[in-house]
Order: structure tokens, then sequence, then C-alpha cells
């Protein structure tokens, strides 16, 4: 077997390794490129400091057909200036817990668990390598009666990512093919993340096309979830494309008691429907602010108005509707 020697100067080491496998297994390496460069190069000399000793034991050893046991230090800065980024696997101490059967099948019930405790731990890169070497992200379906509706297998895996809002668990799983045939961004975004002001909730804001969730129908489905936190409705609010849908809005912070995220609404550039938040505002809100801010919006009201607004704060579940109108109106001597 032709072989390449790869001397690192700086430690006085050296390694020869298989220039079939280079060119096999790690062809977009520095190495391998350089064996593409010159074929019949007899040795490769690294004088990079970033290139240590446990890489390249590593790398001969993979070469070889051959994993390590255990993690092995100082292995990124190799992975990134070699260009060999599966590298990593073998550095992070979660690598230890890998159970490794000898028929080869590591999708066991151990390594899923594994997986599920990788995500949920941030050992993103553990993550990848169990499902690089074949640890299923899906909870197959279970078995049904003659006749019933076949039940859809899940992933836990995704699950987990989006109950810890790991986003770069997210974005790996989604990219997985047994994954991403069973969900849609759109679906999940509706199902866990609406009203949620979260890493996964803002990727997903600039993932999916406006166009596929902003309606006036769906934000007035969707309402009371869109106002759930200010940090979300922040968020949100660019993208919608109506004054309809913006009112729709500022009527549920005001039904919902969502004072902040009312506040917030109101300042923002063309939301001047004074008079319609404050019937809402009637019929639905316990702050006293709420009712001074609208009613400082609306210098022109005259007492027949406030009449009006009187005799629909009598029907309210809420005195202080009332009470705050009248107060008003002695002020101004209405």
């Amino acid at each position: 077997m032709s072989t390449v020697r790869i001397t690192l100067p700086r430690y006085n080491q050296s390694w020869d390794l298989p220039r079939e496998q280079i060119l096999s297994l790690i062809p977009e390496s520095l190495i391998g490129q350089a064996l593409q460069e010159e074929p019949e190069v007899p040795e490769i000399i690294l004088e990079n400091p970033n290139v240590t000793p446990e890489s390249m034991q590593v790398i001969a050893d993979i070469l070889q057909g051959h994993e390590p046991q255990y993690h092995v230090l100082n292995l990124s800065s190799s992975a990134r200036y070699l260009n060999i980024p599966w590298l990593i696997y073998y550095e992070d101490s979660m690598y230890d817990q890998v159970e490794r059967p000898i028929d080869g099948n590591y999708d066991t019930a151990k390594n899923r668990k594994l997986l599920l405790n990788a995500i949920e731990t941030g050992h993103n890169v553990v993550m990848g390598y169990l499902l690089l070497k074949g640890v299923s992200p899906l909870k197959a379906p279970m078995a049904q009666s003659q006749g019933t509706t076949p039940v859809m297998p899940t992933s836990p895996a995704l699950e987990e990512a989006m109950r810890v809002d790991n986003l770069e668990a997210f974005q790996i799983l989604m990219s997985d093919p047994r994954v991403a045939k069973l969900y849609s961004l759109l679906g999940l975004f509706q199902s866990w993340f609406l009203g949620r002001d979260t890493a996964i909730t803002r990727y997903l804001l600039q993932v999916i096309p406006k166009e596929e969730f902003i309606g006036d129908k769906w934000v007035w489905l969707n309402s009371r979830r869109l106002v759930n936190k200010l940090e979300f409705t922040q968020s949100i609010y660019p993208l919608l494309t109506t004054q309809k849908q913006r009112d729709i809005l500022i009527n549920q912070a005001i039904e919902d008691n969502k004072y902040d995220v009312f506040s917030w609404l109101i300042d923002q550039p063309g939301n001047t429907n004074y008079r319609q938040y404050l019937e809402t505002a009637v019929d639905w809100s316990q702050y006293p602010d709420v009712f001074y801010a609208l009613l400082y919006h609306l210098p022109d009201l005259t007492r027949d108005d406030y009449n009006q607004f009187l005799e629909q704060a009598k029907l309210s579940s809420y005195k202080i509707a009332k009470d705050i109108l009248i107060k008003w109106m002695q002020e101004r001597g209405l």
C-alpha cells in the first residue's frame, strides 16, 4: 500500500498514511488537496501549530478503520485548519458514553436516550455523530389494529430540541430527510412557537415566507398568542401587511389586559383608530392607563360621544370604565 509521510516538525513526529484512503475519505482536506496537486509527493510537512499530534493520531486511526475509544482533546483547531470537520466528533466528553455494538448497529435504546440527552445539554457535536452513525431521530409508529388509521411516526429528538430551544439541533434535525418529511416549518411555528419569544421562533420568522402565514384571517385566529409576550409581538409586528391586522392585535391586547403590549402597539405609526380601541377597552380593560391613553388621543369627543360610551360601560363587567368616563367628563365640565 502506497503511503505518504505527514510530518509535524514542531513536535518531531511523523505518520505514514495510506494515499488511497486519504483521497477516498478526506479528499477535501488540506492533506487530500496536497495529494491531488502532487500525487507522488513523498512527504507533507505541516508546520502550523494548529495541527496537533493528537489530531494526527486520530486521523491515522480513522484511515485504518479505527475510531478512538474515548474522547481526545485539542482537535478543534486541527479540524478547522485541515478542513476535516468530523474530527470534532471525538473531542466532546459525551463521546465516551456512546454505545458501540459489535454488530455495528448504533441505533440502540441507550444511544437513542443519549441522543436526547445530547440535545438537552447542548452537546450538538455528539448529536451529529449519533445521527451520522445511524441513530434514528424518530419514534417508530405503534402497532395498529386492522382497519384503524395509521399513526405517523414522530421525532422525540426534534421535540426535545424545541423544548429546550436548541436552535442548532433544530436546524440539524430539520435538515435530516427523515425528520423534514414529517414536519413543516409553518406547522411547527403555529403549534410550538406562536406567542413564544425563543431563538427558534426568531429563526422561523426569518425563514418562513411571510405570505405563508400572515393574513387578516390568520392574525385574527391567532391574535391571542400573538400578543402573549411583548418580545414576540415586536418580532411579528414588522411582518403585518394591513392596518386591519395591526388593529386586531391592539384590540386583543386590550381584551387580554396586556398593557405593555398595548402601550408599545399604540405608539407605532399609523395605529390611530382610537375610538375603536376605546370601544374595546370599555368592554374589556381593567387598566386605568389604557383608558387615559386613549382619551388623551380623543380630545374632540362630544358630550353625546361620552354618553354613548357610558351606556356601553353600564353593560360592562368592569365598573372601572364607567368611573373613569364620569371622572373624565366632570374634569372637562361635560
